[in-house]
């Protein structure tokens, strides 16, 4: 099962989308959360008071068939 983790502000500037999600995916076992994770990374900008992106993994309680059953927050962290 995927854990919490964590990736610095530097790294997310200086790697390549692809690779990032490559490594975002390592984490997940999964494309369509390492993509939601990237979709919040990008929401949350590239501020550099930002020290690194926090990612944390969430069980859900699907209400329907077909509903996502995990999901993750990504918070920025500042120093």
């Amino acid at each position: 099962m995927a854990s919490s983790f964590l990736i610095r502000l530097s790294k997310v500037s200086s790697t390549p989308e692809d690779t990032l999600r490559d490594e975002i995916r390592a984490h997940t076992g999964n494309d369509e959360e390492a993509d939601s994770i990237l979709r919040g990374i990008e929401r949350l900008g590239r501020d550099p008071s930002i020290a690194h992106f926090e990612m944390t993994r969430k069980e859900n309680r699907p209400a329907y068939r077909g509903a996502q059953r995990v999901s993750w927050s990504v918070r920025a962290v500042r120093p």
